[in-house]
């Protein structure tokens, strides 16, 4: 687990002091890998200049790459993964940062996609009808082949709860088998 923040101002006093920030109990339990940041529209330079320690980089590139990042976010309607962040970077600074380094303060992606290999008997339009309301899911998809049914999905639901877990314990009798795959 880890805390994530998304506005550029909360982003720039979380970078400067977590503590002062982020109640202590809350960073104890769940910040347990840290405090990341989402890398969208409203990023503040302080992560990118936190993404820069130990180089000697000037404030207008600074500026450059925070500006690019979030044009990216706004033109593609998400946020901007760590890969694309890493060569963002590298194209505005020629600073090849490692992914490991980028990755402990820009959080990730939090889709997967969920395949499901239903029993043969079953009816899959009951399973895609009930799936396809809850929020998480973004597509749900009928296939054929060695899997049923592909879902892109939030990793975790709104409550926190595994979506593949939710997907187990509701559909245990029409399901063989489920293969997880998050989205890097």
């Amino acid at each position: 687990q880890c805390f994530v923040e998304k506005a550029g101002t909360h982003q720039s006093q979380v970078v400067k002091d977590p503590t002062g920030y982020i109640p202590r109990m809350k960073l104890k339990y769940d910040a347990i890998d840290g405090v990341r940041f989402e890398a969208g529209q409203l990023m503040s330079k302080q992560v990118v200049t936190k993404l820069f320690d130990g180089h000697n980089i000037h404030q207008e590139k600074i500026v450059d790459i925070t500006n690019t990042i979030a044009a990216r976010s706004a033109l593609r309607k998400r946020e901007v993964s760590p890969w694309e962040v890493k060569d963002i970077i590298h194209v505005k600074s020629g600073i090849d940062l490692p992914i490991e380094t980028i990755n402990k303060v820009i959080r990730g992606s939090d889709l997967a996609y969920i395949m499901l290999s239903l029993k043969p008997q079953v009816s899959t339009p009951e399973l895609l009808k009930e799936v396809m309301q809850w929020k998480e899911v973004e597509r749900i998809d009928e296939v054929y082949g060695d899997v049923d049914v592909i879902l892109l999905s939030r990793i975790n639901d709104f409550e926190g709860n595994a979506v593949v877990d939710k997907i187990r314990h509701r559909f245990k009798d029409m399901l063989i088998k489920t293969v997880t795959l998050p989205i890097e």
